[in-house]
């Protein structure tokens, strides 16, 4: 069997490296960060937590309802009965129509953890360089003082501008250009999200009935999105009242002014400022403020394929959720078409893995680990 290398601990290469893996492939995943989900994220507070990047999960796709509907029978993930409310440009709202929405009491991120289990994942791993060397394979090079290391076959789960800083190089060795050219073609929109802890005086009036749980800004300059968090999960410390916190969203526009500032601090106090004008005049007054940039948030001209793939110089994928632009539901259908068409490549298992039979054994897993 191949040893694989995925570079991105993602949702999509999660979902790959788990089926490449179950097919008999060594498989090691490599990712920039602390923690794996990308923006399935989660921020841990004082007694509670902040989803900061995907807001909720809706059931999008076959794979990711039946996914949901696992997660919710081992009590992962929850259904999430808050009202969202658009705000029109006069400052009125009018409420959504509901839909079945799904939160994790431990953060959305928790999904991304339940993903995880089982993978061999070097975590604060950032490849800098990829390059084919004759009768090797792949050449992996990492930032810091990570040795280098090899892979018979590489998956590049990352949004695709960063896929296009490793494949560049690459041009020369023999990658085909309209590999490149269509890894370059797909674009993004940043986001910044901003979390705010305030305290019980503030939000004395606040509770979980509240009239709206979330707010999508469809014509404001600045704000996309807000949430009340405190809605979805109870105080992470028992018998402890959790303080409200909110988490504001910008637009792309906005983020675009801060896509090379050091300092967030600024882009997050404007944010909570313009909410204050449009709902509470406290909200500009928090206990606590955290900034995040998402440089590549949404995928805004996706590739229509669910993988990106070529033979030459080595075996090599893309995959992610900018291929076939459906968030969530895209990165796990391209995460499980591209394991499929690896597999093909370089295996020889008579039939495909489908995600029902993946997802069964991580159950299986979880079920067998020590309490």
């Amino acid at each position: 069997m191949a040893t694989i290398g995925v570079v991105g601990a993602g949702i999509a290469g999660l979902v790959c490296a788990q089926v490449l893996q179950q097919y008999g492939h060594q498989v090691v995943v490599y990712e920039k960060s602390r923690g794996v989900g990308g923006r399935m994220a989660t921020r841990r507070l004082a007694g509670t937590c902040a989803d900061h990047g995907v807001r909720y999960l809706e059931p999008e796709g076959e794979a990711l309802r039946h996914l949901l509907g696992v997660l919710h029978d081992h009590h992962v993930v929850r259904a999430w009965r808050g009202a969202i409310a658009q705000m029109l440009s006069d400052g009125s709202c009018h409420f959504l129509t509901p839909s079945r929405r799904y939160i994790a009491r431990e953060g959305v991120n928790a999904v991304a953890k339940w993903l995880a289990v089982g993978l061999d994942i070097r975590r604060q791993h950032r490849v800098t360089a990829i390059a084919p060397v004759a009768k090797q394979g792949w050449q992996i090079t990492f930032a810091d003082e990570h040795p280098d290391t090899w892979a018979d076959a590489l998956v590049l789960a990352i949004p695709a501008p960063q896929a296009v800083d490793l494949l560049t190089p690459l041009t020369p060795l023999g990658l085909p250009l309209p590999v490149l050219d269509a890894v370059r073609a797909v674009e993004f929109s940043p986001c910044i999200s901003a979390i705010a802890t305030y305290s019980h005086e503030q939000g004395e009036f606040l509770d979980y009935s509240q009239a709206w749980h979330g707010i999508q800004f469809d014509t404001h300059p600045d704000l996309a999105w807000i949430s009340f968090e405190t809605s979805k999960r109870p105080s992470l410390i028992p018998d402890k009242a959790t303080p409200p916190v909110f988490v504001f969203q910008s637009t792309a526009a906005f983020a675009e002014q801060y896509q090379d500032a050091q300092d967030l601090q600024p882009a997050g106090i404007t944010l909570i400022q313009q909410a204050a004008q449009a709902l509470y005049d406290w909200l500009d007054k928090p206990v606590d403020l955290y900034v995040h940039r998402w440089r590549y948030a949404f995928a805004q001209c996706s590739y229509p394929g669910p993988y990106i793939a070529t033979q030459t110089p080595l075996p090599l994928l893309c995959c992610g959720d900018w291929c076939g632009g459906q968030q969530v539901g895209g990165a796990i259908a391209s995460g499980l078409q591209a394991a499929t068409y690896f597999q093909q490549k370089l295996g020889d298992t008579p039939a495909a893995l489908s995600f029902h039979e993946l997802v069964q054994a991580l159950c299986d897993r979880y079920s067998a680990e020590p309490a």
